[in-house]
């Protein structure tokens, strides 16, 4: 799965190999850090939310963008940066 995405990444970027594969290495590590940033924004921004009024709720500032909206509640999994 790793290396198809790798593929897919190099393919879109049009990226061609250098001779060195030290060099490979560092540019694919740029490279995935750079899409890493930008899918975290994106993430972001898609599912943002904010605390509510109403303990233990969240208000949904992109609502339209969550799966399984039923009953003025959704199923999340919030990840802990800190952890």
């Amino acid at each position: 799965m790793g290396e198809a995405l790798v593929r897919h990444m190099c393919r879109s970027n049009q990226w061609k190999p250098a001779e060195n594969f030290e060099e490979n290495v560092r540019t694919l590590e740029h490279l995935a850090l750079t899409k890493i940033r930008a899918l975290g924004e994106i993430e972001r921004f898609v599912f943002a939310w904010s605390p509510s009024e109403t303990p233990g709720a969240i208000r949904l500032l992109r609502p339209q963008y969550w799966p399984d909206r039923k009953e003025n509640r959704v199923g999340v999994f919030l990840r802990n940066p800190s952890v």
